[in-house]
C-alpha cells in the first residue's frame, strides 16, 4: 500500500468502499484486474517474480467513479458527459500527495514520469487495445503529472475506443480503468520480443526481436526501421539482419558470443540472449506467446509491458 490517506480528504462527502485507490505496482494481483486494469496486474506479477520493471504505483478506477459519481462503466452518452466534468484540482492533492511518497518531493529534478492507462478489457488474447488508450511519456512537473492523470482518465471515453471495441465484438462491455505513473526509463537500445514469428517457416521455435537505439515509441509504432534478430527458442542460435537491408531477407548473419566476434546491429550477441532468455519466462509464466516491449539502459534490461500476441494462430 502507497498511502493511507482517505479520498474524504479530498472530495469532501464522498467515501470509497475500496481503500486500495493507490497501491505500489508490487502489489496489484490478476484480482485486482476491474479496479487496477490488466496491464498493471501483469506488471505486479513479473515484478513478483524478479524481472525488472522500471518502479510506479497504480492509482484505482474507484477514484474516477467518485469523482464522477456514475453507476455505469458502459461506453454510453452518460458516461460521455462524466468525461467532460473532471475537475483536475479535486484530484491533484491526492495525486500529487501519493507520487511524492513513491519517487519523494523533488522527482522532477531527478528523474521524468511516464503516466499510462491500465484497462480491464486490454492485454487479453481476444483483443490487446495497444495503443487505444492514452499513455504520456516524459512528464516532468506536477502541472503536467496532474494534467496526464486526467488525459489518459478521459482517454477511455474517445470515439475510437468505441469504435474498436464494436469492431472486436465488445460494444456495450464495461470498461475499467486504473492509472499507472512509472519512472521513465530513458534506454541506450530498446525494442519489441515476439516469442513466436509467423515470419519464418519454423515459426513456433523462433523468437524475433527488433531493437533501435533510444526510445521504444519509434520501434512499436513502426515509425523507424529496427535491426532484427531471428532466435531458436532450443539452441539460442541467432541471426541478425541491421536496419539497412531489412528489405532482403538474405541479409541476415549469424550472431556469435566469442570474443572479438563482430556485433551486428544494436545489440551484441549477449545482450541478444539475455533479452531472449527473459523473453522465454515471461512466455512461460504466462503460459502464452507474448508481445513484450524492453529497454536496455547502462547494460540493465527493463521490462516495460507484456502482452499476449493476437496476431498469431498458434
Amino acid at each position: 500500500m502507497v498511502t493511507g490517506l482517505s479520498m474524504d480528504t479530498v472530495i469532501a462527502g464522498n467515501t470509497l468502499a475500496d481503500s486500495r485507490v493507490c497501491v505500489d505496482l508490487v502489489e496489484v494481483y490478476d484480482s485486482d484486474v476491474q479496479e487496477f486494469g490488466r496491464k498493471a496486474a501483469i506488471l505486479g506479477q513479473m515484478i513478483r517474480q524478479g524481472i525488472q520493471v522500471p518502479t510506479g504505483l497504480c492509482f484505482s478506477h474507484s477514484i474516477l467513479h467518485t469523482l464522477y459519481g456514475s453507476t455505469s462503466d458502459s461506453h454510453t452518452e452518460k458516461s460521455m458527459e462524466y468525461s467532460h466534468q473532471m475537475q483536475p484540482e479535486a484530484l491533484s492533492g491526492f495525486i500529487l500527495d501519493n507520487v511524492h511518497l513513491k519517487f519523494g518531493y523533488s522527482w522532477m529534478k531527478r528523474t521524468s514520469l511516464v503516466v499510462r492507462s491500465s484497462a480491464s478489457v486490454e492485454n487479453s488474447k481476444a483483443a490487446s487495445f495497444a495503443g487505444i488508450f492514452q499513455s504520456v511519456p516524459s512528464v516532468n512537473s506536477e502541472p503536467q503529472l496532474v494534467e496526464s492523470v486526467t488525459s489518459c482518465w478521459n482517454s477511455q471515453f474517445a470515439d475510437h475506443v468505441s469504435k474498436y471495441m464494436q469492431r472486436m465484438g465488445l460494444s456495450g462491455f464495461p470498461v475499467r480503468l486504473g492509472i499507472i505513473v512509472q519512472e521513465m526509463v530513458v534506454g541506450d537500445v530498446s525494442g519489441v520480443v515476439f516469442t513466436r514469428t509467423p515470419i519464418l517457416p519454423r515459426r513456433n521455435a523462433t523468437l524475433l526481436i527488433e531493437a533501435a537505439y533510444g526510445l521504444c515509441a519509434p520501434v512499436v509504432q513502426g515509425t523507424c526501421n529496427p535491426d532484427r534478430y531471428w532466435v531458436d527458442i532450443q539452441t539460442f542460435r541467432t541471426y541478425a539482419q541491421q536496419a539497412e537491408s531489412v528489405q532482403s531477407f538474405e541479409t541476415y548473419v549469424e550472431l556469435s558470443e566469442q570474443v572479438g566476434s563482430k556485433q551486428s546491429g544494436c545489440l551484441s550477441a549477449g545482450e541478444v540472449k539475455r533479452i531472449a532468455r527473459t523473453s522465454l519466462f515471461i512466455e512461460r509464466l504466462f503460459d502464452y506467446p507474448q508481445d513484450i516491449e524492453w529497454t536496455l539502459r547502462g547494460g540493465e534490461l527493463f521490462i516495460l509491458q507484456s502482452r499476449p500476441l493476437t496476431s498469431l494462430s498458434l
